[in-house]
């Protein structure tokens, strides 16, 4: 059976057919978001800032942007997308430095905790030969007090609530690979830090949630394992899927752009489009006025 990630089926249930394209057809696409781009960026800074602590070498916080901006420059390419028409790219490559420095003040001399992983590679059982995961694991710490933290760098743009953060899919199913390492630990903890705001998010989880996990991600596994079709899924993340030419409800757009307003207003794949979210509002209104009816009736 397939060796699946935490990612590859978070791309399975927010679109089969991205799914589809990527990991079945595999299709590869050099479109990256700026966003992603960026949050790499201070992602490979921050493991060089560990791997050297490793080694008793503690970089400078200028050592470490000078390393951040010469990655950038580096890997930088022209697929790389800014979606936002008021922003640039020199704007998000200040943001990720202002990212790095906000971490080293807060964190600095990092000797707060024994670091054990940086960027592991893991592999893990669900429960049986059949149902395995891998995944990366950005940091693995542990405290004066033998507590385990996990730790992952998340450079979005919103902080989340604790709430989201407790019901977090990720790390959970990282603590597991953790526990398969370290079978004596009891005490594990989940570490967010949300970078652009200079701040952490903690959640723990039990041994009957984490069995739970491991039930929905076989079925998740045996759903896909057994699909037969990779319907769209449109929705907002559509707005940074590489993707489009290939996707009967976005590849009209490709073939319109750049088209005449009069001339666009005209190509079947925008009327059907067009239509089809007319229909849709109608529906919604229908099913607002059944419900009306409905407590009239009661």
């Amino acid at each position: 059976m397939t060796l699946y990630s935490y990612s590859r089926i978070s791309t399975y249930e927010t679109c089969p057919l991205q799914y589809k394209l990527q990991h079945i057809d595999n299709i590869k696409t050099e479109e990256e978001g700026v966003e992603a781009f960026m949050g790499t960026r201070v992602h490979e800074t921050l493991e060089k800032l560990y791997k050297d602590l490793i080694l008793s070498k503690m970089n400078t916080v200028d050592e470490l942007i000078d390393y951040y901006n010469a990655k950038w420059k580096e890997k930088w390419h022209d697929e790389v997308f800014i979606n936002r028409d008021d922003m640039t790219e020199e704007d998000y490559r200040k943001t990720g430095e202002r990212a790095i420095r906000d971490y080293y003040a807060t964190y600095h001399p990092f000797d707060h905790n024994k670091t054990l992983w940086t960027e592991k590679r893991v592999v893990f059982s669900l429960g049986d030969e059949d149902h395995k995961l891998r995944g990366v694991i950005d940091r693995l710490d542990k405290t004066p007090e033998g507590v385990l933290e996990i730790h992952d760098y998340k450079a979005s743009g919103r902080m989340p609530t604790q709430e989201k953060m407790d019901a977090d899919r990720q790390l959970a199913l990282y603590q597991i690979a953790v526990l398969e390492a370290y079978p004596d630990t009891e005490n594990v903890e989940l570490v967010w830090h949300y970078v652009l705001f200079d701040q952490e998010m903690r959640s723990r989880r039990t041994k009957k949630q984490l069995e739970e996990l491991k039930k929905e991600y076989i079925e998740a596994i045996d759903e896909i394992e057994a699909a037969e079709e990779f319907p769209p899924n449109e929705s907002a993340l559509c707005d940074w899927c590489g993707y489009w030419e290939y996707c009967p409800a976005k590849k009209h757009l490709i073939k319109i752009d750049g088209m005449p307003e009069k001339e666009r207003k005209k190509e079947k794949g925008y009327v059907l489009v067009d239509r089809y979210v007319e229909l849709k509002e109608q529906v919604s209104q229908l099913g607002e006025e059944i419900e009306d009816v409905k407590e009239q009736l009661m």
